[in-house]
């Protein structure tokens, strides 16, 4: 038995003790120590029957290797005697702070690796117990955007230890000057889109966050580092494109059916992939109030949409047997097959940035649909309607304008007709009413 006190008469006592019996009728050595009425415990790791442990003096008694681990209870003893003699005074400890330092001392851990890519490392690894705020676990798709930031800057780290081999990020050369490096790396030789470079150093910026949160120097001010993105190109469907594949006849294939009847279902509700593959599971269905009620996995908003005519239609003509979800990449593929055979060919030209430069494509419309052109062509469809955008942003889920009107994409052609419409209107007389 260990005793210390202070100049204020604080006690200190640690003591050996016997407990947690296992299967071959010994017990495990447990070092509990009292400071100023607080009890910690912590577990050494051998293990003794009763008849081997002498209770009065507190050490292994007949044993072969008794000096061996006695040797070690004095060690485990002065290692938790040490750490509460170089406390504050009146300071008190958690079990937990407590734990963590006998684990360190006895090498049952090891010291946590606040280097740059240490701290990232254990960011990553413990990036799923972190709550969004809506108080929800961070999702894995988000968890996973994480890897791939971390994964940026170690290609960049490599990139850039070919001229000159001792380079290494850390927290203290990461700057805007840094960042530029980063940025320029990720366009020429990446070959990298905008926004994929913007995603990237928003994980930056939050690495960087996390790791000032807990205490580690980090000089440079992480909200300076911004990319800015670029509003990409996408197409919809119209709502005469919808009513097309809404008259495809695929019964004789209903491996497409099936998928295009899905694909129908996120342009009459609005939903994600990942919600739409939800209420087929769990088939959340109101056939008396005709409606579809369910929690967003993204957001984890509760939503009711009423059930459109056409998709009223595809439920009766299935019975309300909804058809079973596939993934996400072979949806992708088999859409572009049902839209092909639906004659959605016509050329779409699109601009996207690559590697810092301007770049055209031409292709087939039924080439660039995918699961994600549903929920675009709902809210571009309804917009087009005179839909105030906070209805449908309730619908799509969006918090704000600015994400919402990523989703609308009004055609050249569109946007020409709606130009027509003004000058044939008649002229408005704004002038003041005479007194």
């Amino acid at each position: 038995m260990f005793l210390w006190f202070t100049k204020v008469q604080q006690t200190m006592k640690v003591n050996f003790y016997l407990k947690n019996k296992t299967t071959d009728g010994r017990y495990s050595v447990v070092l509990i120590a009292n400071l100023n009425y607080h009890r910690y415990r912590y577990s050494t790791n051998i293990k003794v029957l009763p008849r081997e442990w002498d209770m009065k003096r507190q050490i292994i008694k007949a044993k072969v290797t008794a000096s061996v681990l006695n040797e070690k209870l004095n060690q485990i003893a002065n290692y938790a005697t040490d750490y509460f003699e170089n406390l504050s005074l009146g300071e008190t400890p958690t079990q937990q702070s407590f734990k963590y330092h006998m684990d360190l001392a006895t090498g049952k851990k090891q010291p946590d690796d606040n280097s740059f890519f240490g701290f990232i490392n254990r960011f990553c690894l413990t990036a799923n117990k972190r709550m969004n705020p809506q108080g929800e676990f961070i999702s894995y798709k988000t968890c996973k955007k994480y890897g791939y930031g971390r994964d940026a800057l170690v290609d960049f780290e490599k990139h850039k230890r070919q001229t000159n081999n001792h380079f290494s990020l850390t927290f203290t050369n990461i700057d805007l000057a840094m960042m530029e490096e980063f940025k320029v790396y990720l366009a020429d030789v990446r070959h990298l889109a905008p926004n994929t470079i913007s995603r990237y150093f928003q994980c930056v910026r939050l690495f960087l966050t996390s790791a000032r949160k807990q205490n580690i120097s980090v000089p440079a001010d992480e909200t300076q580092f911004k990319s800015k993105g670029e509003k990409v190109e996408n197409v919809v469907l119209s709502s005469e494109e919808m009513d097309t594949l809404f008259h495809l006849d695929l019964s004789n294939c209903k491996r497409l059916e099936r998928v295009r009847d899905m694909f129908l279902i996120g342009c009459y509700t609005g939903l994600r992939y990942s919600d739409i593959c939800t209420i087929i599971r769990k088939n959340c269905i109101n056939r008396e109030k005709m409606l579809i009620t369910v929690h967003q996995q993204k957001t984890g908003g509760l939503v009711a949409i009423p059930l459109h005519p056409n998709l009223i239609e595809i439920l009766e003509r299935r019975n309300y047997e909804l058809p079973s979800p596939i993934s996400a990449g072979s949806f992708n593929k088999y859409i572009k097959e049902v839209a092909m055979l639906a004659g959605l060919n016509e050329p779409v030209e699109l601009k996207r940035h690559r590697g810092g430069k301007r770049v055209l494509t031409t292709s087939p419309k039924y080439k660039l649909i995918s699961c994600h052109t549903a929920r675009r062509s709902f809210a571009t469809d309804l917009y087009m309607r005179g839909v105030p955008p906070e209805l449908i942003m309730i619908f799509t889920g969006h918090c704000s304008r600015e994400a919402f009107y990523h989703y609308i994409c009004i055609s050249p052609e569109h946007k020409a007709d709606l130009l027509r419409e003004a000058w044939n209107r008649p002229l408005v007389n704004l002038s003041p009413p005479s007194r």
